[in-house]
């Protein structure tokens, strides 16, 4: 198995972790990242629902579409990251802490 040494910051000393376990990190990192992206696209479309005319009921409803496409789509990405890092633990339901 492959390993690359790591300078941890914490202490400045030298981990060396299987390249493997660096693939995994990578990957969760990137879908943290989605995460993230996903949570502010659901906040920047609120803000449009926020001041779309109240009778204005086609958009309004593809908005709340669009959002709740957006919560299913977070959900899925959680749950990839719980299969690569079951340690990984939400905090809340816009951050994501990996251990």
């Amino acid at each position: 198995m492959k390993t690359k040494l790591i300078l941890k910051e914490d202490d400045n000393q030298v981990e060396e972790i299987p390249e493997e376990k660096l693939v995994e990190l990578n990957i969760t990192s990137f879908v943290t990242d989605l995460i993230k992206n996903k949570w502010e696209q659901v906040d920047n479309i609120n803000g449009i629902l926020v001041t779309t005319p109240k009778d204005n009921f086609e958009l309004i409803d593809t908005l709340k579409s669009i959002i709740d496409d957006e919560y299913v789509h977070i959900g899925q990405l959680e749950k990839i990251i719980q299969g690569i890092n079951p340690e990984a633990v939400a905090l809340d339901s816009e951050d994501v802490e990996i251990k």
